[in-house]
């Protein structure tokens, strides 16, 4: 059981396009002719004979066959009509050709505030922080890029919540170090296109100025100045315990008559540092 022949039909050969407000697409529609050499082939016989999922168009590089179809001849067993579907918004013969797909959004989110446009924090007009912070809404850049690979990447479990520690660029886009955040990593199912097993990998990119935590220098306690193993109760401005929050210089020590100026803010690194160079960018 195998391929006799196969031959291209001019009848019903179609071409068409179409737009729509986000793209245009071209299609086009090929007929065979498709003789076996016994009466027992089937339908995957017959589209193995014909052009592969993903093929290219002969008269268009960028339509690719999305769908083909084999129907046996009504009057003689052995021959067949093949129909081959092309798109301009069809996939590669082989998915690995395929480049990542990569789309760009803005997700917003209320985060606290501690400093204020001109880098100063924000305090009440006695020095004092507001006791339920200051908070507000902020879009940042979100990043999903899209792409087949054969198998689980080994690298992907140490990148879990991972920072770029070097300058990258990303569809393009320049991006410095340490300002790429890992937030999603996805592995869908196994899939399979002309025999070639796959699995589609999602990556989620958030981008923000710096990933370093600043947390305002705050305390009920200092560091007592003549034992700084010590600490001591802050207190008020006329000497009684404080039972609020008094913020700190930095050092331990209660802050003399604090404004936003002089306030001190601590940063804490707490972040993944991994290279992005591994990581399918663009």
């Amino acid at each position: 059981m195998a391929l006799d022949s196969i031959s291209e039909l001019h009848d019903g050969r179609v071409g068409a396009d179409s737009v729509s407000t986000r793209s245009s697409t071209e299609t086009f529609i090929r007929r065979f002719r498709v003789i076996m050499t016994s009466q027992f082939d089937g339908p995957s016989e017959v589209k193995a004979a014909m052009p592969s999922l993903g093929v290219s168009h002969p008269d268009n590089v960028f339509a690719t066959c999305v769908r083909r179809r084999a129907a046996s001849h009504n009057k003689a067993k052995k021959v067949w009509i093949g129909t081959a579907e092309y798109s301009t918004a069809g996939p590669k013969e082989n998915p690995f050709d395929e480049p990542a797909v990569i789309q760009w959004s803005t997700t917003s989110a209320v985060e606290p505030f501690y400093k204020d446009s001109d880098d100063d924090a924000i305090l009440n007009s006695a020095g004092d922080y507001y006791e339920e912070g200051l908070k507000d809404d902020v879009s940042r850049w979100t990043i999903s890029i899209c792409v087949n690979v054969p198998f689980m990447p080994a690298w992907v479990d140490g990148y879990k919540d991972a920072i770029n520690e070097d300058a990258v660029i990303i569809d393009g886009f320049p991006v410095a170090a340490e300002t790429a955040r890992i937030s999603g990593i996805r592995l869908g199912k196994w899939e399979s296109r002309n025999d070639i097993a796959y699995r589609v990998f999602d990556l989620e990119i958030k981008l923000k100025d710096s990933w370093t935590r600043e947390v305002l220098d705050q305390g009920m306690h200092c560091k007592d100045p003549n034992n700084a193993a010590k600490r001591l109760r802050c207190v008020n401005d006329d000497g009684t315990p404080s039972t609020k929050l008094k913020l700190l210089d930095g050092n331990g020590a209660q802050l003399a008559n604090p404004s936003p100026a002089n306030a001190v803010f601590n940063e804490h690194d707490i972040r993944n540092l991994q290279p992005f160079s591994v990581l399918p960018l663009n």
